[in-house]
């Protein structure tokens, strides 16, 4: 994959563009997972706020009574900070799979595998439901 930047004087804007090569599309878990995991810790080094994240996406240790969006609640960056490790843990793992030739699951019993692509699936989740609040 070929991400290019060009710059158009006249008018002062950038247009970027990008060149998906044939092979890109073959896996696109493989190509999409080291750039969303660089990405994520960059966001996660470097944050300057929190959005709103709902009680039912964290442990019960951080859910709060006081969450509206005229004020925050005492828990209010630990609960983004909390989804956040969850989806760079979840990218960090799928590295590992699709990169290192690491199985986590080989040496699990069945009820720790069972356990650990719950939690996969739950940082999935998590993901697609906060997507859009990756920026900073």
């Amino acid at each position: 994959m070929i991400y290019r930047t060009k710059l158009k004087k006249k008018t002062g804007t950038t247009v970027k563009s990008l060149v998906v090569e044939k092979g890109d599309a073959w896996c696109i878990p493989t190509t999409l997972v080291p750039i969303t995991l660089a990405l994520l810790r960059e966001l996660a080094k470097h944050k300057q706020g929190s959005p709103f994240v709902k009680n039912k996406h964290v442990p019960k240790v951080l859910r709060s009574k006081t969450s509206t969006l005229e004020q925050t609640c005492p828990t209010h960056h630990e609960k983004w900070n909390w989804v956040l490790c969850e989806i760079v843990n979840l990218f960090e793992s799928l590295h590992a799979e699709y990169f290192e030739q690491f199985c986590p699951y080989t040496d699990l019993t069945e009820h720790q595998s069972k356990k650990y692509y719950k939690r996969q699936k739950k940082a999935l989740k998590l993901y697609g439901v906060y997507f859009l609040n990756l920026w900073d």
